[in-house]
């Protein structure tokens, strides 16, 4: 029996390929002459899919497919935002960002809510063909409905939280996650802390998405655990991960336990938590099952000095062992599949940048395959830019942009030139403000070059950094 089996039918696990011209690191008019390659073909290849999975920062992920397409939820980092990051795909190898109408963080607003944090969401399709999605706000559970994943969603308790915190106790009720069990019952696992203490894992059976009315809680809580239950059912024996620490500490691990029946009591096999762990921060496991091979999607701590706490998504294998033992990841290097070869984007190079923020954010990794990298311009350039070089006139009809933070204030020019002397305007978006990813803009002109100049962005530092740049 699968975990969530109802939630992931003939589930194709999804993917990103970053296509990026790379440069030479250097300061101020950066030069490189490599070029980015494509490849066009119909034939399957292996695909390798580096970590983290998505360009930018998110944290606490959970995923549903539903007709053809796969919907990813996260936290907004730093740390929370007034809404969630939704992400759509139906290739598994470019996403689009989507906004849905639930939850924010004005709508889940209660007397008995402490800071009002908006994240950790858990979505979920049940029998009924629904979708049911749980999710912290105020440091209590919120839960809602939708009859699609990208909604209308519905407050399920009309403007009152699935689990409040009780009055005059500082008491967090956080990470919901669901399970359905093999004879059809489904369960609520949660976390309960006092001043993000004491963790305890709570579970109680759910009815028509909410708590059942004649269930109770009971503590289930295994060892060294601090958050972020996860449970499948395998072979008869039920495996719980979890996070062992804060989602801000760089050793917080992911550990497992298992038990026969899905209240425990919870034995933690030896090798939890025990392997040399290179992933900074790993927490919040989600499990899923894809033709025979079983998956956790999770969120890690980016290293980086002199910034908040920032977070990004990653995925990697897991299995299971002779005496049925987990291997739970320890080295983070994504996962390969096949795929169609087919690429959206023509041949260029990075002719020149004008400027790189650190080695951090060098240039070269604006096209290194790997989507947590980004070339990031100088804090003193006032006025960034990127060259492309498409190496001959040719047709351009669009161009896709990924940036670092699509939530925050993006601006920016698109301009296009046969010989890189004389320019015309391709696109203007310095007065128009979006919010989306990637960005994408289209409009039919013959070019060999490309200039993107940026003007004033807002997001966790004030200077742009950039991800990917497709053009077809």
């Amino acid at each position: 029996m699968d975990c969530k089996r109802i939630i992931f039918p003939g589930f194709k696990v999804w993917k990103m390929v970053f296509l990026l011209g790379s440069v030479l690191l250097g300061t101020y008019s950066c030069r490189y002459s490599e070029r980015a390659q494509s490849s066009y073909s119909d034939s399957a290849i292996p695909v390798q899919i580096p970590n983290p999975i998505l360009p930018g920062y998110y944290a606490e992920p959970t995923l549903v497919p539903f007709e053809d397409k796969f919907y990813l939820y996260a936290t907004i980092d730093p740390w929370d935002d007034v809404e969630l990051a939704v992400w759509e795909t139906s290739d598994f190898r470019h996403w689009q960002l989507r906004r849905i109408n639930w939850p924010t963080r004005d709508q889940c607003k209660s007397v008995t809510g402490s800071r009002n944090l908006l994240g950790s969401p858990e979505v979920v399709q049940w029998p009924d063909g629904k979708f049911y999605m749980y999710v912290i706000s105020g440091r209590e559970i919120w839960a809602g409905q939708s009859e699609h994943p990208l909604g209308p969603w519905y407050d399920l308790c009309q403007g009152k939280p699935l689990l409040p915190n009780p009055a005059n106790v500082p008491l967090n009720n956080v990470h919901a996650s669901c399970f359905q069990d093999s004879d059809g019952k489904a369960y609520l696992y949660w976390t309960t802390q006092i001043n993000w203490n004491n963790s305890r894992c709570q579970v109680a059976p759910l009815e028509h998405g909410i708590l059942a009315p004649e269930g109770r809680e009971q503590d289930v809580t295994p060892p060294d655990f601090f958050e972020a239950a996860e449970v499948l059912v395998q072979d008869g024996r039920y495996y719980m991960l979890y996070s062992d620490g804060r989602g801000n500490n760089p050793e917080t691990n992911i550990r497992y336990a298992m038990a026969n029946s899905p209240f425990g009591p919870w034995k933690v096999p030896d090798n939890s938590g025990n392997a040399p762990i290179l992933i900074h921060g790993a927490g919040h496991p989600e499990i899923f099952h894809h033709e025979g091979q079983y998956y956790v999607i999770y969120h890690r701590i980016y290293q980086s000095e002199g910034i908040q706490l920032l977070r990004q998504i990653g995925i990697d294998s897991l299995n299971f062992s002779a005496d049925g033992q987990l291997r739970v990841p320890s080295h983070a290097p994504g996962i390969t599949l096949m795929e169609p070869a087919i690429a959206r984007r023509l041949d260029y190079q990075v002719v020149e940048v004008s400027s790189v923020f650190s080695e951090e954010h060098p240039a070269r990794a604006l096209h290194d395959g790997k989507p947590g990298t980004s070339w990031m311009s100088d804090p003193d350039d006032r006025t960034p830019w990127i060259t492309v070089d498409l190496g001959e006139v040719r047709p351009v009809e669009s161009t896709y942009l990924w940036l670092e933070q699509p939530f925050g204030v993006n601006r920016y020019r698109i301009d296009y030139s046969s010989d890189n002397r004389h320019w015309e305007v391709f696109v203007n978006q310095q007065y128009d403000v979006r919010i989306m990813a990637p960005f994408i803009d289209s409009r039919l002109v013959n070019a060999r070059y490309l200039r993107i100049s940026f003007f004033y962005t807002m997001g966790y530092d004030a200077h742009p950094a950039v991800c990917e740049l497709e053009v077809e």
